[in-house]
């Protein structure tokens, strides 16, 4: 008799099949080129399916090859898996009496609303039918194609698990979330609430019956802090919201942990449960309604390398937040000592010391530190300043990312950690990139290089904390040491992440070693580092690495492509504007007959020497009347044109103008006359000095490339703009010359 299928098994199947599709299976119809079968398929899929099974068919047919290889069978309910089991090995052994060799048999039962248990299994030679385990733990999710194939090769009932991607722990965080919301959990509870899970996941199994739930999470907490002497957290990791809807909800967080096979990759050694609860931290409201900025741990594992974090360090961190810097510390050192107990017990009890005035961030740290095996550490709930513990100073190294809005500024957190560090201690921090680099910054600036040696300073992303925006640096000092000597200033463009669909994935490319490396050895690259004494004629006293990588040496053909484009950008801009602009194209051809007539430069000069160079005038936007001025701001497109409106001419001769808002650093050449407001520099040749078009429009190229020189903090200047090196050997005149001739032929026609 063909079993009847309910609507409740019909929600196990769309799980099913959804899930195939998500760990990449082709579920397209074997016919098409796909790897599933599903039951109504195979009723008369093959004639010889009727002879060894009958009627019956099973949920899912796995095929490779135009062979059934596995069956998937599915049931309603959590509790029938051992059924589903049953069926599914009835199915694959009476298929290979005959034709077939089905050696893989799924359960699936439960449905994505009340959760999924997930068993899989391999038959072995001698006809016994095992349960597929890695690292010596059950499975808990479907297996992959590659997973699958891996089983049938090695002939064993076990593989090798892959650590989940960011973006895998991602999907799971996020639907984690969405649960929380649906049980009514404050986003301000939900990061301590799945440290509870993850904790009581950690310390043994976990009973999901919605009945005992709760109580089996909240013991196991509490016996994972016991064992850690942190008993007096237990409050914090209590989960006490409302219990009806959790008893419901809590179910599926495990069934969503499950999904990533959590509880196999934990035998595995790997650092898997600290990965996925930071991802949460990272993506998760928490971060934000805890006031968190979440210092991503591939950036902390680069910090404690820059300063030779090792198992002999008293590593501190005064603002410590979940613990980032101490697990990237703890994990260098633990390392180093990894077969040395009484090394280790060391470290963890006196070595590792952090604090933070919220009580249940400095709380989350704790278990971050119990996800990687410590826990015992010194971790205090109190503010860094009123930090008296131990006697000052009490550390060799300190690691630091400050917190950016608080009343205590950035500076004084960085004073109070470098007044702990013994002498011959380094320092490595996350500063603010506007602190080492703002006019109003020179005074404290000077009065830190009085007491403190500054060894390196690298400019990461500005994605570095996405979604939070901040333009940041690293900085490493030596404490208490007058600066004297050189500097390492490095600039990181591609920490091996991008953002994308919101989220951060990892990409080709990554600088951080290449970060490292020069660091320790001191090497300059153009473009990328440079390893120099501070420039005392420098009135700002900058500490950014923008002020003193030296440009990239640019080939000939490119740079001068690109000088191209911007006469490409300026006929495209005539074209569209030929109306308004015809009434003073005349007086143009004037200013353009001012200019030389042939190249006048074939060596390096600063832009200081050849311009006059300063902000354009105000004007307030929204009291403007539309008129026959061109104005100009910081727009990247129109030659830098926001419109035409009734305002004086403020430059009648031909300027350069650079945006240092908006398009920051995207230089146009104004042939028109014009009113620049004060959202740009305005470059006008000095007397006495005579450039020709083509190398005005070189210079405004070569602008542009440099424009990763600025940034919020660090704003075009004068001073700035005029310090900008020209090489003029690189120019091709006569190449430039044609091609702004056909430009110009082009707006006659």
């Amino acid at each position: 008799m063909a079993k009847k299928i309910t609507s409740a098994e019909s929600r196990a199947r769309a799980y099913t099949s959804s899930e195939l599709k998500r760990l990449g299976w082709n579920t397209k119809h074997p016919n098409s080129g796909g790897n599933i079968l599903e039951e109504q398929e195979a009723k008369n899929y093959d004639e010889r399916f009727n002879e060894l099974l009958g009627k019956d068919r099973p949920d899912f047919l796995i095929y490779k090859d135009s062979l059934p290889i596995g069956i998937i069978e599915c049931k309603n309910e959590k509790a029938k898996i051992e059924s589903a089991i049953d069926q599914g090995i009835g199915y694959a052994d009476k298929l290979s009496k005959k034709y077939f060799n089905v050696r893989i048999a799924i359960g699936v039962s439960g449905n994505e609303e009340d959760g999924v248990v997930v068993r899989s299994l391999y038959k072995l030679d001698n006809g016994e039918w095992e349960e597929i385990k890695g690292n010596g733990y059950p499975l808990t999710q479907l297996l992959s194609e590659k997973q699958l194939e891996q089983v049938l090769l090695n002939k064993k009932a076990s593989i090798d698990l892959e650590i989940p991607t960011e973006s895998e722990f991602y999907e799971v965080a996020e639907k984690i979330n969405k649960i929380m919301h649906e049980a009514k959990v404050n986003k301000s509870d939900r990061a301590v609430y799945l440290a509870s899970i993850i904790l009581a996941m950690q310390e043994g199994d976990v009973d999901t019956r919605p009945n005992v739930i709760l109580e089996q999470i909240n013991a196991n907490v509490e016996s994972a802090l016991r064992k850690k002497n942190k008993s007096s957290l237990k409050h914090i990791f209590a989960i006490n919201g409302n219990k009806q809807k959790l008893r419901k909800q809590l179910p599926l967080i495990f069934h969503n942990l499950d999904r990533l096979n959590i509880r196999a990759l934990m035998n595995s050694g790997a650092d898997v449960l600290g990965k996925f609860y930071e991802t949460f931290l990272r993506y998760g409201n928490d971060a934000k309604e805890l006031g968190i900025v979440f210092t991503p741990r591939h950036m902390t594992n680069l910090m404690v390398e820059l300063i030779d974090v090792n198992a002999t360090d008293i590593v501190y961190d005064p603002a410590c937040g979940t613990g980032g810097f101490l697990i990237s510390a703890f994990t260098r050192m633990k390392n180093q000592v990894i077969n040395n107990d009484a090394a280790l017990e060391k470290i963890k009890l006196e070595q590792l010391i952090g604090t933070d005035t919220d009580t249940k961030i400095s709380a989350l740290a704790v278990a971050n530190m119990i996800f990687r095996g410590d826990g015992r550490s010194n971790i205090f709930d109190e503010s860094c300043f009123s930090f008296n513990k131990f006697e000052k100073p009490f550390a060799t190294k300190g690691l630091m990312n400050p917190p950016f809005a608080l009343t205590e500024t950035e500076n004084m957190f960085l004073e109070h950690l470098n007044s702990c560090i013994k002498p011959g201690g380094l320092t490595c921090t996350i500063f603010t990139y506007a602190v080492l680099a703002e006019t109003k910054g020179k005074n404290w600036r000077t009065e830190f290089l009085s007491k403190n040696q500054i060894l390196g300073v690298i400019t990461v992303p500005d994605e570095l904390f996405y979604p939070t925006s901040a333009t940041t640096v690293i900085l490493i000092t030596r404490p208490n040491t007058p600066h004297n000597g050189k500097i390492w200033f490095g600039r990181i463009s591609n920490d091996g992440y991008t953002i994308r669909r919101k989220k951060r994935i990892e990409t080709e490319g990554s600088q951080l070693q290449k970060t490292i490396d020069y660091f320790k050895t001191k090497q300059s690259e153009k473009g990328f580092s440079i390893y120099t004494e501070l420039d005392k004629n420098d009135p700002l006293v900058e500490l950014v690495p923008e002020a003193y990588i030296e440009s990239t040496e640019f080939d000939k053909d490119y740079i001068n492509s690109k000088t191209e484009q911007l006469f490409r950008e300026f006929t495209s801009f005539s074209l569209k504007f030929e109306s308004q602009l015809k009434a003073i194209d005349s007086e143009r051809e004037k200013s353009l007959k001012k200019l030389s007539s042939k190249q006048s430069n074939k060596s390096e000069k600063r832009l200081s020497e050849l311009f006059e160079i300063n902000y354009g005038k105000n004007s307030v936007k929204s009291d403007l009347v539309e008129g026959g001025t061109i104005s100009i701001s910081s727009q990247g497109v129109d030659n830098g044109c926001c419109g035409f409106y009734d305002l004086p001419i403020t430059h009648n001769e031909i300027v350069i103008t650079v945006p240092r808002t908006g398009s920051i650093g995207y230089a146009f050449v104004q042939e028109y006359k014009c009113n620049v407001d004060d959202n740009c520099m305005v470059m006008t040749l000095r007397e006495g000095i005579s450039l020709s078009i083509e190398e005005l429009y070189f210079i405004a190229a070569i602008i542009r490339e440099e424009k990763w020189r600025y940034k919020y903090g660090r704003q075009v200047t004068p001073y700035r703009l005029g310090e900008h090196k020209i090489d003029f050997s690189k120019l091709d005149y006569k190449r430039l010359n044609n091609f702004r001739n056909r430009m110009t032929e082009k707006m006659k026609l």
